[in-house]
């Protein structure tokens, strides 16, 4: 077992807040100084708090309506704003709030209720697990087919990183949905994010991406600038 395995995604947010005890700070310590990925860990989870943070010094985040649905909350202060993010990255969170599972139908009777219309919606994914993937497809399938006839289509954007690439790559079971869904909606946009695609690349597992999905940016510099652009936010 290496260092990395004996710590919680909470302790690392822990260790980056000054929230731990000295005693437990020099353990903590003590194990970056012995494990590289434990290190590594530590400074990419550091430097996405820092670039959120960045992102959020000098604006203003427009005013959101609540959903039911586990969404980024809090929206009048741009550090709950920030806050909720990291913890989107760091901890996870899922659809349903109430069960811990994921309900997509629940998640799209909210999106498309008469008194909540979005017109920008992100969706969020960073699993590979089938019950996360399927949420998700249904819940983007669901929402744009719905809305496919309305006045003023929202655009829909499904972001992936970490295992969540898998998705959008030419070997996935997923690929004739995602390519029919592309076909059929033009307000759709699909994102890999750069960093993971590098890091996979780099892993000697190079994802080869479905046609019409982009990777020139990286998941938390999109999902920032989209909600300070007032897109609603979803977390799979």
């Amino acid at each position: 077992m290496n260092a990395l395995d004996k710590f919680t995604v909470q302790n690392l947010h822990a260790y980056i807040d000054g929230d731990l005890s000295s005693k437990e700070k020099n353990a903590f310590e003590k194990a970056m100084r012995q494990d590289d990925e434990l290190k590594e860990e530590v400074c990419e989870l550091r430097k996405i708090k820092q670039q959120i943070l960045e992102h959020y010094q000098k604006i203003d985040i427009p005013p959101m309506p609540e959903l039911n649905v586990q969404t980024s909350k809090g929206w009048g202060s741009r550090w709950a704003v920030a806050a909720s993010l990291t913890l989107a990255f760091g901890l996870g969170f899922v659809a349903s709030h109430q069960t811990g599972e994921l309900q997509a139908g629940n998640v799209t009777s909210s999106l498309v209720a008469d008194n909540f219309a979005p017109k920008k919606v992100i969706l969020h994914i960073d699993s590979d697990k089938p019950a996360r993937v399927q949420a998700l497809l249904q819940t983007a399938n669901q929402l744009l087919e719905k809305t496919s006839g309305t006045a003023s289509k929202p655009q829909v954007e499904i972001v992936a990183n970490d295992h969540g690439i898998d998705l959008f790559d030419q070997t996935s079971k997923n690929r004739a949905e995602i390519i029919e869904m592309l076909k059929k909606y033009d307000n759709l946009k699909l994102l890999a994010c750069k960093r993971a695609l590098e890091r996979r690349a780099d892993s000697g597992h190079p994802i080869k991406l479905i046609s019409n999905v982009e990777s020139d940016r990286t998941a938390v510099d999109e999902i920032v600038d989209k909600m300070q652009h007032g897109w609603s936010y979803h977390k799979f």
